[in-house]
């Protein structure tokens, strides 16, 4: 199974700081408690104690990172008439 194309840009594209308190596996590499966001495709020790994880169900810790997909809302609203 392929990532999907916007994730591998997601991935290589953004760069987490180095004194980030978190930071992402690399490829290939594992641990006990290995989570993944299936919105940017980055993997963490979830098991790992820090200041940000671990996380909350469904959270992730790079959502700072998170590119907004969606357009703002009143960007297409229309007025009602």
């Amino acid at each position: 199974m392929s990532a999907h194309p916007k994730v591998i840009q997601f991935i290589y594209k953004t760069r987490v700081p180095k004194d980030y308190p978190v930071q992402p596996l690399k490829r290939g590499e594992s641990c006990e408690d290995k989570a993944t966001c299936e919105t940017c495709g980055l993997s963490w020790d979830d098991g790992k104690v820090t200041s940000m994880t671990p996380v909350p169900s469904g959270r992730c810790p790079f959502e700072s990172f998170h590119e907004d997909d969606e357009p703002e809302a009143d960007a297409h609203m229309t007025a009602a008439k």
